[in-house]
């Protein structure tokens, strides 16, 4: 043996500790790289359970929602059955009342034995319509008290109203030509119009603040109407009978 061949196997016996090392340090590096995977392989299965436990319970809590909505929507369209239902108890029961108003006043004024004609027409009618309104709280528990006070009142005023006319269509045709009109009774039926129509304006507000169904509503605006034109039909007559001068009224012209 040379002696470089001496010096190559003393550099491979120094060396020798050294490729020993080198080769332990990778191994390391390996089983860290390693643990290093396993550890974000763990991680994100955590995760992932964590994201996948949340989206169970945004899920759970749709689905709760959702069942609330239902829940919500079905009490509503059964309150809405019961109020259909309450309203057409009321309608009945107002139209009945209606009726037996009707029937009363009939029987009572045929007792009286007043002379059926165009006037005891149209007071009659207008009667019915009045004290409808004036015990509609009988069969409407919710009306307002000022209906039933306001109709009341007309119902009072329509007696004074059926005189005046009476008296206005009585008048003898001689005095009428003398003297004219009745211009008392004209006056009097020109004051309780005035009254009148200010009592049907209250009651028109008044039912516009009910929570009645439009049926409803429409069966008491009808008897309101009826009120409304014989108000007009008054006044109608007081004024042509004001304008009624006589021989006497002309001669002062």
């Amino acid at each position: 043996m040379n002696k470089y061949g001496v010096f190559l196997l003393v550099a491979l016996l120094i060396m020798q500790p050294a490729f020993a090392m080198t080769n332990s340090s990778a191994q390391d590096m390996i089983n860290y790289q390693k643990e290093l995977k396993e550890n974000l392989a763990r991680q994100i299965n955590q995760t992932k359970a964590e994201m996948q436990k949340i989206l169970d319970q945004i899920n759970q809590t749709k689905a709760e929602v959702e069942k609330q909505k239902q829940l919500i929507e079905s009490q509503k369209a059964l309150k809405k059955q019961l109020e259909e239902q309450r309203q057409k108890e009321l309608m009945l029961k107002l139209q009945a009342s209606i009726e037996t108003q009707k029937e009363d006043i009939n029987r009572s004024l045929s007792e009286l034995k007043i002379k059926q004609n165009e006037i005891y027409e149209s007071y009659l009618k207008t009667k019915i319509a009045a004290v409808s309104l004036a015990v509609a709280n009988q069969s409407l528990n919710e009306i307002p008290e000022n209906i039933s006070m306001m109709a009341s009142e007309i119902n009072v005023s329509l007696d004074g109203t059926f005189e005046s006319e009476k008296n206005i269509a009585q008048r003898n045709f001689i005095v009428r030509a003398v003297l004219g009109g009745d211009k008392q009774s004209a006056s009097q039926i020109e004051e309780a119009v005035a009254k009148n129509n200010e009592r049907i304006s209250a009651i028109e507000k008044a039912l516009q603040n009910t929570s009645y169904n439009e049926a409803i509503k429409a069966l008491l605006e009808t008897q309101l109407k009826i009120l409304k034109d014989e108000q007009e039909r008054l006044l109608k007559l007081a004024e042509e009978e004001k304008k009624s001068q006589g021989l006497i009224g002309w001669l002062w012209k």
